[in-house]
């Protein structure tokens, strides 16, 4: 039955297809958003404007576009957690999975695959955001609960800009389509799981339409360029046709500044508050960071988010983009309790 037990549970984590490891996310997130504590509304400065903040969308002027792009995320306790189920194939005592279980009450272990194509010509922009992943977390009951999917999200954009670019706003209609399975075991249930069958009575999938709109108010001719940024995503949320609900409606607000704005040094400074209408801890909401730009080709952030550090650092050459980020995620209702610390990569070929 050990065996049986490693089979499920981790054929169930290898399909992409069958998974999403934050489906209920309130946009599809960026690396380098992450990187830099998430706080992305204001400086929404590149193809992530099109899920943060559709207000910036175009900033950069020009056409920029993105063919192949492919990102893979994992929890830091992962790798240990199959290394464990791996030493269970040789034993057949019949705590085994008890013990498995009470060593890793409470820990949630992610693994995450995505893709994002984007198109942005000057004002106008069309992206297509794809994630796909697991998360399991061992009960206390003890059991074993698995959230599981795939999202992708299509948004349709286009921005405008007044007053010199003082002001921008910007809004988005996009195509969400969401596959979710909840299982929730307990351990006679992991012993006796031959196969994936009882899934079925837990999943649903479907898809529906919602609406994204943006504002930036910033001083471009200042050395400093404040900026506000605001945004409403998911307006009135997002359900399947049988009224399962893919994303939540979201209020997000957030401002940024130049520290230093001086070729080839640029230092941004941000701070977000995301989800002001969702009843939750703020200190789940907020995030802060910081990013420095050398010549454009190498940029580093860091940051805090959910109450623990972020870090990234991206290399733009050319039509290669190399990025790489750590940031956390917290299973606590409080910021600072639960870390589940999380290690990502992104590889694009862009134009």
């Amino acid at each position: 039955m050990f065996k049986q037990f490693i089979v499920s549970i981790f054929l169930f984590m290898s399909f992409p297809v069958l998974s999403f490891a934050s489906i209920t996310g309130w946009t599809h997130f960026g690396i380098r958003p992450l990187a830099m504590g998430n706080a992305f509304v204001a400086v929404a400065d590149d193809y992530n404007a099109i899920f943060y903040n559709p207000a910036g969308i175009g900033s950069k002027g020009g056409v920029h576009f993105q063919l192949l792009g492919f990102t893979a995320a994992m929890s830091a306790d992962f790798i240990p957690l199959y290394r464990d189920i791996k030493d269970l194939e040789d034993n057949n005592e019949s705590g085994a999975v008890l013990d498995l279980v009470e060593k890793n009450l409470g820990t949630a272990f992610m693994l995450n695959v995505g893709f994002t194509p984007y198109l942005t010509i000057y004002n106008f922009g069309i992206a297509l955001g794809v994630d796909a992943g697991a998360e399991l977390t061992f009960k206390r009951d003890p059991g074993l609960k698995i959230d599981a999917g795939a999202r992708g999200i299509l948004p349709v954009g286009f921005a405008m800009s007044f007053f010199d670019d003082k002001l921008r706003v910007g809004g988005a209609v996009k195509y969400v389509y969401g596959a979710l399975a909840n299982c929730d075991w307990g351990l006679v249930d992991i012993q006796d799981l031959s196969d994936l069958k009882s899934l079925k009575d837990n999943y649903y999938y479907g898809g529906g339409f919602g609406v994204d709109l943006g504002v930036l108010v910033s001083q471009p001719e200042s050395r400093f360029k404040p900026t506000l940024g605001i945004s409403a995503t998911s307006i009135g949320g997002v359900a399947t046709p049988k009224d399962q609900m893919l994303m939540y409606p979201s209020l997000n607000t957030g401002v940024s500044f130049r520290l230093i704005n001086t070729r080839p040094i640029t230092i941004t400074a941000a701070a977000d508050v995301h989800s002001l209408n969702k009843h939750m801890d703020f200190s789940k909401k907020f995030g802060t960071g910081l990013e420095l730009d050398i010549y454009s080709y190498i940029k580093l952030q860091a940051g805090l988010y959910n109450g623990y550090y972020t870090a990234g650092i991206n290399f733009d050459l050319i039509l290669i983009n190399l990025r790489a980020a750590t940031y956390a995620l917290e299973a606590g209702d409080f910021a600072g309790t639960i870390e589940n610390r999380v290690y990502t990569i992104d590889f694009k070929l862009i134009i």
